[in-house]
């Protein structure tokens, strides 16, 4: 079993950076300075799902999509539903943010995609 390990992400830069960077500094000098690291326990692994209507029959899609996330609340699957850019279904990790008194809103948590994205 695996159940004592605690992992932990990490975010390098982005693309972007890289990109911007790449004559200043090597790829592994990026892989070693990361923008933030999620550290164990402060994170939640969250199955995003596309909420696009991909076929033609829409009530059968809205059938599915309806027994899917029946499905993952009963085997307690934490998961959102939205607009995505790439595949049918991602994992991200996502950061827990704390709540505190006084604030009138919870700061916005960081997400990561994580490395399987499923299409249909």
């Amino acid at each position: 079993s695996l159940s004592h390990v605690k992992p932990s992400v990490s975010v390098n830069r982005t693309c972007q950076d890289k990109c911007a960077k790449s004559s200043q500094q090597s790829p592994v000098a990026n892989m070693n300075n990361p923008l933030f690291t999620l550290k164990p326990g402060k994170f939640d692994v969250v199955l995003c799902i596309d909420n696009t209507e991909s076929t033609a029959n829409r009530k059968s899609t809205s059938h599915f999509r309806g027994l899917l996330l029946e499905e993952l609340n009963k085997n307690g699957v934490k998961f959102s539903v939205r607009k995505l850019s790439v595949g049918d279904f991602i994992w991200i990790a996502q950061e827990r943010v704390d709540v505190s008194k006084g604030r009138l809103r919870l700061p916005e948590s960081r997400e990561v995609v994580l490395e399987y994205i499923i299409e249909r």
